[in-house]
């Protein structure tokens, strides 16, 4: 039985990759936990992370809401590895 302590409430599911869970929070938090529920990492992006992490293809992606990226991406080692913003009109 575990719990975390994040800054700001989840509002959204976890998403499980290999070798942990992820959750987001409503202040931009992006936080990874083992099964021991022992953190492995905890990142920071701009903007509310309201939607569920998913992951794809190695990846860890979140989509933020009025942040500096649409979409941020993390390995699962939590490296930020690219960010995706549409092209302006």
């Amino acid at each position: 039985d575990w719990k975390i302590q994040p800054g700001g409430v989840i509002a959204s599911n976890p998403a499980v990759f290999d070798g942990g869970v992820v959750f987001t929070s409503e202040i931009g938090e992006v936080i990874a936990v083992d099964a021991a529920g022992t953190v492995l990492w905890n990142r920071q992006v701009t903007g509310q992370l309201n939607a569920s992490p998913v992951v794809a293809g190695g990846l860890i992606l979140v989509a933020a809401f009025q942040g500096d990226n649409l979409i941020s991406t993390f390995d699962f080692e939590g490296n930020q590895k690219w960010p995706f913003n549409p092209p302006k009109k």
